[in-house]
């Protein structure tokens, strides 16, 4: 077809080549997705970095996170042994790992809360004694009062969100590995509902970098 024998049997070889290349790579990637490599790698590679080697603590409630478990493979069956993911987006991480920690933080950070708005109190109450007829003081004062009620309010929720954080580090502890499909749903669920109290903690009292190294400091 070329007029050179030489130049059809080097195109013939370099077809060979590519075609080989290509059943070869088809080949690896179902045999990487049947055994899902790549979502063990990440996984073990995770439980590294957040230093969880057991999948008892923070590597094992950031895969029960909605935002990471809503990617896992086989999501829709408990029982499926493939629910790993083999990619995690760096926001979806970075998000759920920020939620966690947040929540957490912020439940313990509550009595600090209301001993700083106590201190708050204090100063107006001591400020306004000076001045007693300053009306910006006066408001000052008032409005420390009404913080200050607003956070003991909160406080029954602060110890329920605490001892819910607790209840789901306690079922995190029972989970065997990432197969253990029925003590990983009851982690979940404890995991669900401290967070959800933490969260509106953490809306009251917004202070996300405190409440991240509130729970930084008690890994």
């Amino acid at each position: 077809m070329f007029g050179s024998t030489i130049l059809e049997v080097a195109i013939g070889v370099i077809f060979v080549y590519l075609f080989i290349s290509l059943v070869c790579s088809a080949v690896n990637e179902i045999f990487s997705s049947i055994i899902n490599k790549r979502g063990r790698n990440l996984f073990e590679g995770i439980k590294n970095l957040l230093n969880d080697p057991k999948f008892t603590g923070l590597a094992q409630q950031l895969y029960s996170h909605g935002l990471v478990d809503g990617i896992s493979q086989g999501v829709a069956d408990l029982k499926a042994h493939t629910r790993l993911p083999s990619y995690m987006p760096s926001n979806t991480f970075s998000l759920a790992l920020i939620d966690l920690l947040g929540s957490k933080g912020a439940a313990d950070n509550w009595q600090d809360a209301i001993n700083q708005k106590q201190k708050d109190l204090d100063a107006a109450t001591a400020s306004l004694a000076k001045s007693p007829d300053d009306p910006d003081l006066k408001k000052k004062k008032d409005d420390a009062q009404v913080a200050l009620g607003q956070a003991n309010s909160l406080a029954k929720r602060a110890a329920a969100a605490r001892a819910a954080h607790s209840s789901a580090e306690e079922a995190a502890l029972n989970v065997t590995g990432h197969k253990d499909t029925e003590a990983l749903a009851a982690a979940s669920t404890a995991l669900e509902k401290a967070l959800a109290l933490g969260r509106e903690l953490a809306a009251k009292h917004p202070d996300p970098l405190g409440n991240i190294q509130t729970a930084v400091e008690q890994l």
